[in-house]
Order: structure tokens, then sequence, then C-alpha cells
């Protein structure tokens, strides 16, 4: 496990580096020429409020408590003969004591089939031993615990501090849904364990997974170009419907100049380059907040209250409205221009 843990540190110092030595045009970057451009030609200011985005919390702040249990050590003594001593005496090794978030989950889960297994064994003897009782409190303990270490595992743990983090700022304009297909297989398992917890027997595909989510630190750069994106369009929108309220572009349907060179710019700046973009966010979007939504549905009460930090950090369904809403504004707006103007959108092939 401490290889694993020192390999995941090196890859993702290597991400860092690319990431830092990316030079390639972000979705701001996109929007600000757009901007440019739309202001040259309409001769119009238009202002952006930079949204106001939320940090992802700390892990101090996500965790949940679990409670400590101990056994007797004359009651383990009375257990040799079954799997669960050698399950609990990983638990007490060096190792065991500094165990990351996600290792106690698969811990757990092993303790809990060997805690099964010993319970069993133990009512077949003639006279069970009284650790019987104590194993069967232990038990239904750890199972009222695992949604927590689930929670501690996932949405508490270090590889989603990576994934969430924002500090790398907005996607480039090169970002594609499809180009993180690993990420999203990573996201799915996660999902499918953290409804079924008890599924998680594969250590080395939850660890594969845990690596994806730590090496590659793209969902909180993604809520950064979505809500950047919402808020450009929305000052974009209001700026050129006050515009064209005071001002027409073009008289009695007839192009003009100007109408000629917002076509272009519809053309080629927005539809050739800003439109493809959105439309990779929003599927990227919809995909990894739905899976990962449903990561934590149906949970007991203190882990909700967790939980309602992760949503303010963006992943409710109103943001994802506010995005539609401001690109059918959008379409409006060009159609309000097209129309006045006598110009149409060419046709696409299907």
């Amino acid at each position: 496990m401490a290889f694993y843990r020192v390999w995941q540190l090196l890859l993702f110092a290597f991400v860092l580096t690319l990431i830092s030595c990316d030079g390639a045009r972000t979705t701001n970057d996109l929007f600000d020429d757009y901007i440019g451009r739309l202001e040259r030609v309409l001769e119009l200011d238009i202002v952006k409020v930079d949204p106001v985005t939320t940090a992802y919390p700390s892990r101090r702040q996500l965790q949940v408590a679990t409670q400590e249990v101990k056994i007797d050590f004359l009651d383990f003594l009375g257990i040799l003969d079954c799997d669960l001593n050698r399950v609990i005496a990983g638990r007490n090794s060096v190792l065991g004591k500094v165990m990351q978030p996600s290792q106690r989950w698969l811990y757990e889960v092993s303790l809990l089939s060997a805690l099964e297994d010993c319970i069993r064994h133990l009512q077949t003897q003639e006279e069970p031993p009284e650790v019987l009782t104590e194993l069967f409190k232990i038990k239904g303990l750890k199972e009222r615990e695992l949604p927590a270490v689930v929670w501690n595992a996932t949405w508490a743990g270090p590889e989603f501090q990576q994934l969430f983090s924002s500090r790398y700022g907005p996607l480039t304009a090169a970002f594609r849904f499809s180009d993180h297909a690993e990420l999203s297989a990573a996201l799915s398992s996660l999902a499918k364990w953290s409804r079924q917890p008890g599924l998680l027997t594969d250590a080395s595909a939850y660890e594969a997974s845990n690596q994806t989510l730590a090496i590659t630190p793209i969902i909180g750069r993604l809520l950064v170009s979505y809500q950047e994106s919402i808020h450009y369009l929305n000052a974009i929108n209001q700026a050129v419907e006050v515009r064209l309220a005071a001002r027409p572009v073009c008289f009695q349907g007839r192009p003009n100049r100007d109408a000629k060179i917002l076509s272009n710019v519809l053309q080629k700046v927005f539809i050739g380059g800003i439109q493809p973009h959105l439309s990779e966010l929003d599927k990227a979007f919809r995909t990894w907040m739905y899976t990962l939504q449903s990561t934590h549905e149906k949970l007991p009460g203190e882990i909700q209250e967790k939980a309602d930090l992760i949503e303010a950090v963006g992943l409710e369904s109103d943001l994802r409205q506010a995005f539609l809403m401001a690109t059918r504004a959008h379409t409006r707006v060009w159609n309000d221009i097209l129309q006045q103007c006598g110009l149409r959108v060419g046709t696409a092939n299907v």
C-alpha cells in the first residue's frame, strides 16, 4: 500500500507539470475573444460579473466520525479458529493503525464478512462461547457505520480533494469529454460500490479507480468553466438585448455591413468554436454529476449534512438549469439579429 501511495503522488506531480505547461486557450479565452468581437461591431460594453464560486470543503469539514470498537483480549483469543482473528490482527498492525480512508473501507468490508463467517461457525458449536453475543453487537454497529466509512473514503477522501480542486482554473478549449473515458469508468465503479458497499472486494480495481481520481483534477476545472460560461452568456445576452432594443442592427430586413460581420462572428467564432465547447462541457457535467450524485443518495442524517456542503460547490440540478437557460437565451438573441437582417444560419450535415 505504501508503494501505491508513492506511485500515486509521482503520477499526480507529473500531471501538475503538464497542467502548468499547458498554454492552450481556455474557456475564458474563447469568450474574451467572442466578447471583443461583439463589442466592436455592436459598439457596446459587455460587463461580466465574475461568478461567486465555492471551494471544495476541506477533509476536516467533510469527515464523519466513527466509533472506535474494541474487543477484550481474552475474547479475541477465543476466536482463534475463525479467520476473524487474522482480519483484526491486521487492523492492529503498524500499517493497520495508519490506514487511509480508502483502505479503511476495504477493511470494514472484510471485517463484516469475517464476522458473519465466525458467527455462523460459533453458532454450530454445542456450547456457543460468550463472545458470540459481543460479535453480534460489533456486527450491528459496523453495519450501521459502513455508510460513514464509505463517505470518508470518497467525498471526504484525498482523491476527491484533488478531483474537485479548482486551483488549476478553467478547462482548455481543447477539452473533449470522450478523452476521459477512464475517469467516467472510475466514477461509475465508485458509484456502484458506494450504493452497495459490500461489493467492494477487488482491492486492485478500487485502488486503480482512486488513482485515476487523484491524478485527474478535472471536475473542479469543469465547474469553473461551466459557471464561467453561464456568467459570460448572461452578460452577453443582457448587453445585446439592451442594444437591440435601443437601435436595431438592420432596418427593413436588409443586411448591412455590420450584419455581414456579425454573421461571420456567429459562424466562425460561436458556432465554430464556443458552441462545440459548451456542448462538451454540458456532456461532461450531466454525465459526471449524475454519477457522483448517485453515490450519496438516501444517506443517514449526519452524512446528509455533510452532503449539503458538497451541493454548494455546484453539483445541484439548478446549475444545469441556469446553463440551459443561458444558452437558450443566447440562441434567441441571435435569432433576433438574423431576423432583423433577413439572414439565416447555414444548414448542417446529419
